[in-house]
């Protein structure tokens, strides 16, 4: 699986629900620089959505604390600041229409979120050792995030999300955020408790 086919089977699942505006990625200045993978809009809120194909190494799968240090860094560290960048760029207007001028972003976007999407789901020992692990990465470049507004999804939770036609992304990020699960790895459980609040 590779990042193009990966991004274009998240683009089908996410497409399937017409009361959300997708974006994919596009080209914002004249230096060609890219938004997210998929910017996601509903009302006054919006997703960035990174995909990230690769698959964990066979340390990372067996726990090896330094190898999974750097895998963070390299997997989901580079996606989350990617995340964090777009949203202070798109805050201070400099991300707010495609080069082009075919896309244009509201400007009434209250909340914004960060989904990284994976292909398979990886090994987190600890949640805060995850996060600090993003947290001390971001600091490199002086940046910082709110980690409510992270969510590490597995590709088939995201398609079961999507299947649901009372309920969407959007309202599973804010049950975790409510349920103060933000903070935990056990996304695909929580679908579940999700499911049974319905």
């Amino acid at each position: 699986f590779g990042k193009n086919v990966f991004e274009k089977y998240i683009e089908k699942i996410i497409k399937t629900n017409e009361e959300i505006k997708i974006y994919p990625e596009f080209p914002y200045n004249k230096n060609n620089d890219l938004s997210p993978d998929f910017i996601l809009i509903k009302n006054d809120e919006m997703i960035f959505l990174e995909a990230k194909a690769a698959k964990t190494i066979i340390q990372m799968r067996n726990l090896h604390l330094d190898c999974y240090k750097q895998e963070i860094k390299k997997a989901f560290g580079k996606a989350v600041k990617q995340c964090v960048k777009k949203e202070q760029l798109y805050l201070n207007g400099k991300m707010k229409e495609s080069k082009d001028k075919s896309i244009r972003l509201p400007e009434n976007i209250k909340k914004i979120y960060y989904l990284v999407v994976v292909l398979e789901d990886f090994n987190f020992p600890t949640t805060e050792l995850f996060l600090n692990q993003i947290s001390d990465f971001l600091s490199e470049d002086d940046l910082t995030f709110n980690k409510e507004k992270l969510l590490v999804l597995n590709v088939n939770v995201l398609e079961k999300i999507f299947e649901e036609k009372e309920q969407d992304i959007f309202d599973f990020i804010k049950y975790r955020i409510g349920q103060k699960k933000f903070n935990r790895n056990f996304v695909a459980a929580d679908y579940i408790g999700w499911k049974k609040n319905d």
